[in-house]
């Protein structure tokens, strides 16, 4: 009898390893805790072992992977048989140039406001540039933006999405931006007449 192979690809926050971690009571190895997160976990129904694929800079070493697997089996039960290994189709080598992110930019923010409403809303003033490395998103808002952006993985849904319309998967890394702050016209700098009165001019 032939097995079948069911694939999961969980939301941007049930990605991160913290989730699996809280659901058993478990506290979050530091090491991982921004390293790496889920990309797919792979079911097999026969055999009930589980596959869980990390993308990240950094591949756990092998106590990590324990305290994973261990964090699996709490949640599930001793039934099953878990196994880490890393996601084909990480980041690359692959820089964009400034003519590929003027193009593919727009669709990359639709994009991942499609697949992840709570990191594409934050998108909108957000700027993308090229860097040595893969590309840099550049957002307004302080440290506070960028801390909830890392934390509902925004890096990989980008990446993700530049994956998925150029075929190349860069490196993301996000920064707090200068922006400026929008102009007043002058018409509305002007002091409005007090209300029941008309300004005469």
């Amino acid at each position: 009898m032939l097995s079948t192979v069911f694939v999961l690809r969980p939301s941007s926050e049930k990605a991160q390893l913290k989730h699996i971690f809280k659901s058993a009571g478990m506290s979050v190895p530091l090491a991982l805790y921004d390293s790496c997160s889920i990309d797919t976990i792979c079911i097999d129904s026969e055999s009930k072992h589980w596959t869980v694929r990390l993308a990240g800079a950094v591949f756990p070493g092998a106590e990590c992977i324990d305290q994973i697997c261990a964090a699996f089996r709490k949640v599930l039960g001793n039934a099953i048989t878990v196994s880490v290994e890393p996601a084909s189709g990480g980041p690359d080598d692959w820089t964009p140039s400034d003519e590929i992110i003027e193009k593919y930019w727009p669709d990359v923010v639709e994009r991942v406001c499609k697949n992840s409403p709570s990191v594409g809303v934050w998108l909108a003033q957000a700027r993308c540039r090229a860097d040595s490395v893969g590309v840099i998103v550049e957002v307004p808002g302080g440290v506070v933006q960028v801390a909830k952006l890392k934390e509902k993985a925004g890096d990989r849904d980008i990446a993700q999405a530049f994956s998925e319309l150029c075929d190349h998967c860069p490196k993301v890394r996000i920064e707090v931006g200068e922006f400026e702050e929008p102009a007043v016209p002058v018409e509305l700098d002007e002091p409005m007449a007090p209300a029941g009165k008309r300004c005469l001019c």
